[in-house]
């Protein structure tokens, strides 16, 4: 079995060899251009930020605290404690609450694929719907509901509906920040330290929390959630008790993102290297974050915990919305369109044959999902390789890499493109998302992605004649297809409305940059 991350995460380094590198990048990280570490914190497991988030780590207390709350019986006032904060405070005196934490998606500009794929979904794709002021409070809303009538899901809740969420808003952010600061006009206006490490330490603090102990189920932070799902589906680098895979390929993509932010000239004009890198780091971090959503869900459903499956539909499903139409389509209908509780054929829908390409649309194998094959889900994983899909019945006979899944790139940028959110259909265009190179099982390092932009301007295309003379003698340009994109995009194309948009970029990328890398492999085929 060979996946995008290997065949099994189980490959990542020993826990001393981590805590080793970790050490050396914070002793680098200390004697660039003469910065100390004296503002950072210390989170445990040789994690040591950059700048000081201790609020984000401290929100970790209040869940404690609500957890204890519910325990009590008392969840009226772990609501309160959600509404008005009590151990984060964002300044001197001025509390940070999760429920700030969910506004701040909300009034965010622009908004982060994530959420808005999730906007998209929970709109069941209909864009007028996207935005309704109801939908856009979802988190809030939702996690208000739970208190009253469900207490006992109210800090599940919390983690996968609010704080899973804002972590990946921080890190898709951050690659904005880094874009937009690198085509300032002024080469000086900003350094990285202002961008937070490009909300890579906001992050790790977010998902850590505060006195986390490495490899502990116990906790209350995203990191023992994902400790606790991951060790239920008997996957936590092979023992109980030890870093689940997760957890510890986070941790190595935010030493590369320290290390690639921590260099002379990063997010600063003229260097564009810096922001596209972290988007391809951005891109394996929140591949990785989806895995104990998926694992939660698989949990909930073997132990037939109606409720708690509902909960973790309501997080999961809708960012499906950026998988094929026809499984997103089919996972509403059963989860989210009908309750699993009162759903009478649950127990005839056909989950483990669907979980190995929704897992390919999050770019990995579903046996990273967990190795108890005798879980709903979990059963077919092994006879799939990401690296050769069946595609329309077809199975290659050769490692293919992800280019199967360059119409969700399409997919994605349409969607986005639709959503106002041309920058990030952009970013994605350039810098790629779904189409992983191709890489030996047990490499450690983060996965690199194709894009279509790489597509759209190589130079191979002119293998495919007389097609490419044809095409670049009509648009009297050799890149015609990358330059449609990128002016309807940027907004300089006479396309204006966000629809329109969309349209010409996905008819664009589907219709003649990808038809004329088709018809380039084919011509390379024949010719070797």
């Amino acid at each position: 079995m060979k996946s995008p991350g290997g065949s099994s995460m189980a490959a990542i380094g020993t826990s001393a060899t981590l805590s080793l590198l970790l050490l050396l990048l914070s002793s680098q990280c200390s004697l660039i251009s003469g910065q100390t570490l004296s503002t950072g914190i210390d989170l445990g497991g040789s994690i040591i930020t950059r700048t000081n988030v201790q609020p984000y780590a401290d929100l970790s207390q209040d869940m404690a605290e609500i957890g204890n709350l519910i325990a009590q019986n008392q969840p009226a006032e772990g609501l309160r404690l959600y509404q008005s904060g009590q151990h984060a405070e964002s300044a001197p005196g001025v509390r940070l609450s999760l429920e700030a934490l969910a506004d701040s998606l909300v009034a965010a500009d622009p908004k982060t694929p994530s959420f808005l794929f999730h906007l998209y979904g929970q709109a069941d794709r209909q864009l007028n719907l996207a935005f309704d002021s109801a939908k856009l409070s979802y988190i809030n809303n939702q996690i208000t509901e739970y208190f009253s009538t469900q207490p006992a899901l109210a800090l599940e809740a919390t983690y996968v509906l609010n704080v899973w969420m804002v972590a990946t808003h921080l890190l898709y952010n951050g690659v904005y920040e880094c874009h937009k600061r690198a085509q300032a006009d002024d080469p000086d206006a900003a350094t990285v330290d202002d961008l937070g490490m490009a909300g890579w330490d906001k992050f790790m603090a977010l998902w850590i929390g505060s006195g986390q102990q490495p490899g502990a189920t116990n906790g209350d932070s995203l990191y023992a959630w994902t400790q606790r799902v991951s060790s239920d589906l008997g996957y936590s680098n092979g023992a109980p008790g030890l870093e689940s895979p997760t957890n510890t390929r986070l941790k190595l993509l935010y030493s590369e993102a320290v290390t690639l932010l921590s260099t002379a000239g990063a997010c600063r004009n003229g260097n564009a290297a810096t922001a596209d890198r972290l988007w391809q780091l951005v891109m394996n971090a929140v591949s990785e974050m989806s895995k104990p959503l998926f694992q939660g869900f698989l949990r909930a459903i073997h132990n037939q915990q109606g409720p708690l499956v509902d909960l973790y539909a309501t997080a999961l499903v809708p960012q499906l919305s950026k998988c094929r139409p026809s499984l997103y389509k089919t996972m509403h209908e059963e989860f989210v369109a009908k309750s699993y509780s009162t759903n009478p054929n649950i127990d005839n829908f056909p989950l483990d044959t669907l979980i190995p390409d929704l897992a390919f649309c999050f770019g990995y194998s579903c046996e990273e999902l967990g190795r108890d094959t005798s879980v709903t889900g979990l059963s077919s994983c092994e006879e799939f390789d990401v690296f050769r899909p069946t595609m329309a019945g077809y199975i290659p006979q050769t490692e293919v890499g992800n280019v199967a899944a360059a119409d969700l790139d399409v997919y994605q940028i349409q969607i986005l493109a639709s959503l106002n959110s041309n920058i990030f259909a952009e970013l994605l265009y350039m810098n790629g998302a779904n189409i992983a190179k191709y890489r030996d099982p047990g490499t450690n390092d983060p996965l690199d992605y194709v894009s279509l932009h790489d597509i759209a301007i190589s130079g191979e295309r002119s293998s495919a004649q007389p097609y490419f003379d044809i095409y670049v003698d009509y648009h009297n340009e050799k890149d015609y297809g990358d330059k449609v994109v990128r002016q309807a995009l940027g907004g300089s194309s006479k396309w204006a409305a966000s629809q329109q948009v969309a349209a010409i970029v996905g008819t664009t990328a589907a219709y003649q940059i990808l038809f004329l890398e088709a018809i380039t492999k084919l011509k390379i085929a024949v010719q070797e």
